[in-house]
């Protein structure tokens, strides 16, 4: 029951959540992770599963991505556990010769930086993805960028870390923190209080709620997005196609994703027809034979976007123990493992990436 101790507590069993658990207990830790739901319900079960790394200016976003996308290669085969990856490459869609005309530089910024990058014309660009409009003027093509299942991440990065002695207490809610002597000493929940020496709130555009109870300001707010689903069609959608709004994508069981814009509508989950339709629309004025597939499902999902649209990964600042993972926006599945593994290390006090500094809580205090 959750009346026991833990020596960490985390609390949220979406991407982030449970990337924290497993590489905690992966390290040695005793680890117990409390969702309130099931694992993946909110924000990392309603999104396309994509992983961005190309779309990242240079600096510590970038490597926070970068990291992760190395992580993921082997991820699988680590967690004994079909999480879905794989690495597709993007498409970059330009729809005029006008907008292409910094796709170079950007191409050779995305070489310099490590990755493989090529701008393409119209004719290989439709090569590549010949369901595109005859139109398009061309792409600019990365290898690095893919997707993932949402769900299967969650519950593979949850049964490693179970096999290495976590708890995962589902259907559990949160509901405060406790400190005294300025640190943090247990978490309170519906189903009893489990004392700590550390938390690590990764509970996304909930957190900054958990942080009021000890007195720590997150500036973090929901950001709506909302997707439609496709009923599965033969393979037409090869890469991740992006460049404007709204991004498609297609799921290894032929179902096509096509999502999403940031909506600041607080914590409204519901979806609208009128959104929804500017989707499709758009969707099939960059591939019009998408004109005839039945939508069969519509949802939302909350995305925590933070005040400055960067994670914010750390300790915060006055609460001793209290760690936080979350603020990742519309990036949380890309850059899961990365944090995971940042989180880790610095509670075992071995913060070994340059890069975390630019999360660091403390820049809102």
């Amino acid at each position: 029951m959750a009346g026991d101790d833990s020596k960490v507590v985390v609390i949220g069993g979406g991407a982030v959540g449970t990337a924290c658990a497993y590489y905690l207990a992966r390290a040695g830790d005793e680890v117990t992770l409390v969702e309130r739901s099931g694992l993946g319900a909110e924000a990392s079960g309603a999104n396309l599963g994509l992983l961005l790394v190309s779309d990242k200016p240079p600096g510590p976003l970038f490597e926070l991505s970068l990291e992760s996308a190395r992580l993921y290669g082997n991820l699988a085969a680590e967690l004994d556990y079909q999480v879905q990856y794989e690495r597709s490459g993007s498409l970059l869609v330009y729809t005029s010769p006008d907008a292409m005309a910094g796709a170079e530089a950007r191409a050779a910024d995305l070489r310099s930086r490590g990755l493989e990058a090529e701008v393409l014309g119209r004719a290989e660009t439709r090569r590549l993805e010949p369901a595109l409009h005859p139109g398009v003027a061309g792409s600019l093509w990365c290898n690095l960028d893919g997707t993932i299942y949402p769900f299967a991440l969650c519950h593979g990065y949850a049964r490693a870390a179970l096999r290495h002695g976590a708890r995962v207490l589902t259907h559990t809610a949160a509901t405060a923190l406790e400190a005294e002597g300025g640190r943090v000493t247990a978490v309170v929940t519906d189903r009893g209080r489990i004392r700590t020496e550390a938390v690590v709130l990764a509970a996304g555009a909930w957190s900054p709620a958990l942080a009021a109870t000890v007195g720590v300001r997150l500036p973090i707010e929901p950001s709506r997005g909302q997707m439609l689903v496709t009923e599965p069609v033969p393979p037409m959608v090869r890469h991740v196609i992006m460049g404007h709004e709204p991004y498609v994508r297609q799921s290894p069981y032929g179902q096509l994703l096509i999502g999403s814009i940031p909506e600041r509508v607080g914590f409204n989950k519901a979806t609208e027809v009128p959104v929804l339709a500017e989707f499709a629309a758009g969707a099939i004025g960059l591939m019009p034979c998408l004109g005839g597939v039945p939508v069969i499902r519509s949802w939302a999902g909350l995305r925590p976007r933070a005040e400055d649209q960067v994670p914010i990964i750390g300790e915060a600042p006055g609460v001793r123990g209290l760690f936080v993972a979350a603020g990742h926006f519309r990036n949380g599945m890309g850059q899961a493992p990365a944090t995971g593994a940042a989180i880790a290390e610095l509670i075992r006090g071995r913060p070994g990436y340059p890069w975390l500094e630019a999360f660091d809580p403390g820049r809102f205090a």
